[in-house]
């Protein structure tokens, strides 16, 4: 008799094993990916000038993003689709903006 098959009791608890160890490894991979931001000390002379206007955004609290933009009036129910363009990546010219600093972070790992 073969010990994968599934008429071998002795296999069948094998099996259940093997789903209930993949079960709960993909719940921890997935838990990990849960993480909430971390924020990082930022003045508002580091801004890199991408918005040109920084004046909507406000502070964020404990466990958000450094600076946050919220409309309260959106209708969100006249929305039927959500277009999301792919990452671009620049380089920055200047080594001592925030851009290159963490172009340096990245390249050091």
């Amino acid at each position: 008799m073969n010990l994968f098959s599934i008429r071998n009791p002795h296999a069948r608890r094998r099996w259940k094993r093997l789903g209930g160890i993949v079960t709960v490894a993909l719940l921890l991979g997935g838990l990990t990916a849960c993480r909430t931001p971390e924020q990082v000390d930022v003045s508002e002379q580091e801004f890199s000038g991408f918005l040109g206007d920084y004046s909507a955004l406000q502070p964020g609290g404990k466990g958000e993003a450094n600076y946050l933009y919220i409309n309260r009036a959106v209708n969100f129910g006249r929305f039927t689709k959500v277009y999301v363009e792919p990452v671009q990546l620049w380089k920055a010219d200047d080594a001592d903006s925030a851009l290159g600093r963490l172009s340096r972070i990245i390249n050091s790992s």
